[in-house]
């Protein structure tokens, strides 16, 4: 796994919002809400679980990426709903949204530091 680009396309989510939010597009809400539509997810469920599922940075990465796609789901149903000005308050930092997205990053660096991938 490429932890960069694993992190990179999580954090990419958010100019996705911001241009939806801008062009006044819908997004596909189960699509962002499963944690297992991504590279990271099919990853984190497979192949790391067999070789890092014991690890404490593993149970971690699960856990928030699953939280990560909730958040960002919340942003895309605020968006679809045209609830544009709370869908860019939701991007914001500060926001479940964006915690959920750094408390994401810095496990993904746990389990590379643990993995020592």
């Amino acid at each position: 796994m490429d932890f960069d680009h694993a992190i990179m396309a999580h954090a990419e989510w958010r100019l996705k919002f911001t241009l939806a939010i801008g062009r006044q597009e819908t997004i596909d809400v189960a699509h962002v809400d499963a944690d297992d539509c991504c590279a990271l997810g099919t990853w984190l469920k497979g192949d790391a679980r067999q070789l890092f599922g014991k690890l404490p940075a593993w149970r971690d990465c699960q856990a928030l990426h699953e939280r990560f796609h909730h958040e960002a789901a919340k942003v895309a149903t605020a968006i679809n709903g045209g609830h544009y000005h709370e869908a860019e308050k939701m991007l914001l930092p500060g926001s479940s949204y964006c915690q959920a997205s750094s408390e994401l990053t810095g496990a993904l660096n746990q389990l590379r530091e643990q993995a020592a991938l």
